[in-house]
């Protein structure tokens, strides 16, 4: 409490629980790949935020130098917000002369409570003024189990971009061919992709 900004960026930079989560989600690899330095460099990707404060709407951008006061807004941001977000993912994907890149490396999140502590306090309230049986205790109570559900695949989901696949892969592609059918494989697995790009090319034409 009391930091400047600065001082608060420091300080989250330097948290050891945001490193060791952030950290966790390294790809993890059983041997390192060299990489030349050859071509030009990829851009970095970042994180841009819009938030309501004091009536207004901003936004944080980590390549400016400070916030930017974008309008007023007079109840609902997050309707301005999503103006600005379209007019940057629309900036983006083209190019300098107006035409469309088809860049779609965007990802939009939500930084929000955890609603199971809301649905909790919601269930608690109502089962003492309208007991276990009541129908909104009911649908309330299948709401919590459906954020559980959504948790515990969050979960497996997390395992299994943390996990390092390397050696069953390597042991697949070693046992295919020992069996003389890695070739075969490969020829069923190029065919499939090659018509699932087709199949995307169509829908992107029908559209």
């Amino acid at each position: 409490a009391g930091f400047d900004a600065d001082t608060r960026g420091w300080a989250i930079g330097n948290s050891e629980e945001i490193r060791k989560a952030h950290n966790s989600f390294r790809p993890q690899a059983s041997f390192d790949v060299e990489q030349r330095e050859e071509g030009p460099k990829e851009d970095a990707f970042h994180f841009v935020a819009y938030i309501p404060f004091k009536g207004g709407l901003y936004e944080l951008d980590g390549l400016r130098g400070g916030p930017i006061f974008l309008e007023a807004t007079d109840g609902d941001w997050t309707k301005g917000a999503l103006k600005y977000v379209q007019e940057k993912i629309g900036k983006f994907a083209q190019t300098s002369e107006g035409t469309q890149t088809g860049e779609i490396r965007f990802n939009l999140m939500v930084v929000c409570g955890d609603k199971r502590k809301a649905l909790r306090k919601q269930i608690d309230e109502l089962t003492k003024a309208m007991g276990e049986s009541s129908d909104d205790v009911v649908e309330l109570k299948a709401q919590l189990e459906n954020e559980e559900n959504t948790r515990a695949k969050w979960k497996t989901e997390n395992e299994r971009r943390r996990h390092d696949y390397t050696p069953f892969i390597l042991t697949a592609l070693r046992l295919l061919a020992e069996k003389g059918q890695l070739m075969e494989a490969f020829k069923k697995g190029k065919a499939l992709s090659e018509r699932q790009r087709a199949n995307r090319r169509q829908a992107e034409k029908s559209d």
